[in-house]
């Protein structure tokens, strides 16, 4: 879980929420070799809008200049909610909750230091869980297709 207590110390107006009907942020486009670099390139892109709003990245596959995914939405009320994202599911943040509310201008100051929590292995344990979980989802599915005849020799 993330340290929340300092979070608060240097942010006084932080509030932890439960999910709601905000919008999901979308993975990030880095490849990763520790699942969780995925969250991180998440807030490292998140950062990089804030800076720059004309920040874009490479699409994967098509090789085309889109706009990165975020992990954060601005409401009108001068509030941000962050949301951390692992393979489309939501990482809880503190005592089951999987939001963090604070002042839009704080933003780029927050997500800094969550970065460095995430960088230094706070999350490690869920993003392994739901790694592992995926994992052996897609071994499931190769191997029913294999089952069916679905799957080329050369896919397998």
């Amino acid at each position: 879980m993330l340290d929340i207590a300092a979070l608060q110390a240097a942010f006084p107006t932080l509030a932890t929420l439960h999910s709601s009907s905000l919008a999901k942020p979308k993975r990030a486009a880095a490849v990763p070799q520790h699942p969780r670099n995925n969250v991180i390139a998440l807030i490292e892109n998140s950062i990089q809008l804030l800076a720059d709003p004309a920040y874009r990245i490479q699409q994967k596959r098509t090789k085309k200049e889109i706009e990165p995914e975020t992990c954060y939405k601005i409401n009108g009320d001068g509030t941000a909610h962050i949301s951390l994202t692992y393979s489309k599911q939501k990482l809880t943040i503190d005592n089951g909750k999987d939001i963090i509310s604070v002042p839009a201008a704080a933003l780029p100051q927050v997500l800094e230091k969550i970065k460095s929590q995430v960088a230094n292995g706070v999350l490690d344990t869920q993003v392994s869980n739901i790694h592992s979980q995926r994992s052996n989802l897609m071994k499931q599915n190769i191997a029913v297709k294999k089952a069916a005849g679905q799957l080329s020799k050369k896919a397998a």
